[in-house]
Parts: structure tokens; C-alpha cells; sequence
């Protein structure tokens, strides 16, 4: 089994790369997903995908804690036993966004043996949002860029070879020649390149844990009736009303069908989703108006 540990700052869209490798490989994966809030949202997101349905993806989730300090042992436990049980061809870690990839590295080194493997890391840059997440949240971002082999650059479907260029050169990275097109136009050697090399990686190790300022708020009392509302609260929360919102997704039902969303830093995107076990909405920030935000998902809205 092969550990392939995908970072990537809140919002980057490391789970919407993960869909996408999973469609594009059809290896047999398993999917350990570590959620800064105790709220999983995109564990059931990739089991309501199509990908779900062709590749059989299962999901693990540790949710309590973060695996690259609090977590650690029930982490290293997890990788064993899936190793055991389950055995796939690549154990895919998709960690907190605010999490030390350097420390997660360093807490795998004691179940690495010859069944279990470690795959040269991924990260993806968000190319919408990278400088804001470089600038307010530094420790985390260079973190998980200095420990990666694989640099991903997220959202640029519509990036030209210059936007590319300029982001790389921003980020003092010396990118190869096959990286200047979004993922999603990969092909099969490309692919290949994340899921087959691995080398040897010189950690520099974090102790430090989360930003101390740094909020969550899960709520799963969800009572949103249509999109409208929705999106009435997601234009809120760009405007600052609620505090400095970094990050927030979830789903829920409405009387048009169940929908989820999707907020990084005042964009967001809404669309459907299928069957949900429960509503879930999650807000991360700074300085966050907790009671009025619970409020506000609670539809206790201004007439």
C-alpha cells in the first residue's frame, strides 16, 4: 500500500482533485479525510460522487482532532489497520487545510515498512486565492509547499501558460514543462507522475498546532429553505458582517431538492448533491459572531 498525502490551504479544492484522480486512474483507493471542524462534510461529499459508484472509494474520517499533532496516534493507527483490512493499491490522506504537512510526515516514519509505502506528497495552490492565504496564513501555506514534490494549481481552467507562469514565479517554484494546463486535461503519464514516484524528503518539523485565532463553527441544525437565502447569507459573510469568513461549505435540503455550497474568501459556488444524512454547514475564520451566525442558519432572518 502506498500513502499519497494531498495538502492544500482551506479551500484550495484538494477534494475536488481527488474526485478527479480517481476518475481519471480507476486505481483502488481508500480516502482518510481529516476535517478541521468535527463536522464531516467532504467525506460525504465524495460518497455522493459518480466517482464513488465506478472506483468504490471508501472513506475514513478523523474528525476529533488534527492528525499532524492531536491526532497522531489515532492517525498512525488508522493507516495500519486500513493496510490490514483493506489493503489498497494507494491510501489517499486528504489532511485539515490549517495542518503541518511536516509534522504528518513525520508522524507516519514509524508504520513505514515494506507494505506500506509513502508516495511523494501533493499540494494545491489555490489560483483564485493564493496570495491571500500566503500572506494571513503563512506558517500553514509554506509548510505544505516546502514538504511537496507535487505542486497542483487549482481553479485555472481558464488559466493561460502566462497566469500560470506568473503564479509559479510569485511562489519562487521552478515548474516542469507539463505544468501549465489544470489537471483535468492531464493525461495518463501525467497521472502516473503523482501516483508512482517517490524520493526522499528532508522534513523541517512544526510543532506548533493550529492558529490560535484561527474559529470553527458547526452547525447542524440547518434551517435554509432556497438558494435565495443561501446566497443572502453568503454575500453577508463577504461583506464581513459575521467576522473575517475564510471558509465555509456544507449541505442541506431545500424545497428545490438538497443542495451544497462551497465559500473561499468572498466566491462561492452552489449545486446540487444527492441523499444526506443530516444538514451541515461549517464556517472557519477569525473573530467570528458565533451566535448571530448560528442565527442566521437557523433562519432567524430580518423580514
Amino acid at each position: 500500500m502506498e500513502i499519497l498525502i494531498i495538502s492544500g490551504f482551506l479551500g484550495a479544492g484538494k477534494t475536488t482533485f481527488i474526485k478527479e484522480m480517481a476518475k481519471a486512474t480507476g486505481r483502488d483507493f481508500v480516502i482518510v479525510e481529516n476535517e478541521f471542524s468535527e463536522l464531516d462534510i467532504d467525506g460525504e461529499v465524495l460518497r455522493k460522487s459518480e466517482v464513488n459508484s465506478l472506483n468504490n472509494l471508501k472513506i475514513e474520517e478523523i474528525s476529533e482532532g488534527c492528525i499532524c499533532c492531536s491526532s497522531k496516534i489515532d492517525f498512525s493507527s488508522t493507516v495500519v489497520t486500513i493496510e490490514n483490512t483493506l489493503s489498497p493499491d494507494v491510501l489517499v490522506v486528504e489532511p485539515s487545510g490549517v495542518a503541518f504537512l511536516s509534522n504528518i510526515l513525520g508522524n507516519l516514519k514509524p508504520v513505514l515498512y515494506d507494505r506500506i509505502g509513502l508516495l511523494d506528497p501533493v499540494v494545491i495552490i489555490d489560483g483564485e486565492n493564493y496570495i491571500s492565504s500566503k500572506n494571513e496564513f503563512s506558517d500553514y501555506f509554506f509548510n505544505q509547499l516546502d514538504n511537496s514534490k507535487h505542486i497542483v494549481v487549482s481553479k485555472s481552467e481558464n488559466f493561460s501558460e502566462d497566469d500560470f507562469k506568473n503564479i509559479y514565479k510569485n511562489l519562487n517554484i521552478n515548474p516542469t514543462e507539463d505544468m501549465f494546463t489544470h489537471y483535468k486535461n492531464w493525461n495518463k503519464k501525467q497521472w502516473s507522475r503523482i501516483l508512482s514516484k517517490k524520493g526522499k524528503l528532508a522534513i523541517q518539523r512544526n510543532e506548533n498546532i493550529y492558529d490560535k485565532d484561527l474559529e470553527t463553527l458547526g452547525i447542524k441544525d440547518v434551517n435554509i429553505k432556497s438558494v435565495d437565502e443561501l446566497i443572502y447569507i453568503l454575500e453577508n459573510f463577504s461583506m464581513g458582517k459575521y467576522g473575517n469568513i475564510i471558509r465555509s461549505k456544507g449541505f442541506f435540503a431545500t424545497s428545490a431538492g438538497n443542495i451544497r455550497f462551497d465559500y473561499v474568501n468572498g466566491s462561492y459556488k452552489i449545486g446540487d448533491i444527492g441523499d444526506i444524512t443530516s444538514p451541515k454547514f461549517v464556517v472557519i475564520g477569525k473573530n467570528l459572531k458565533n451566535q448571530q451566525i448560528q442565527k442566521l442558519i437557523k433562519n432567524d432572518l430580518p423580514s
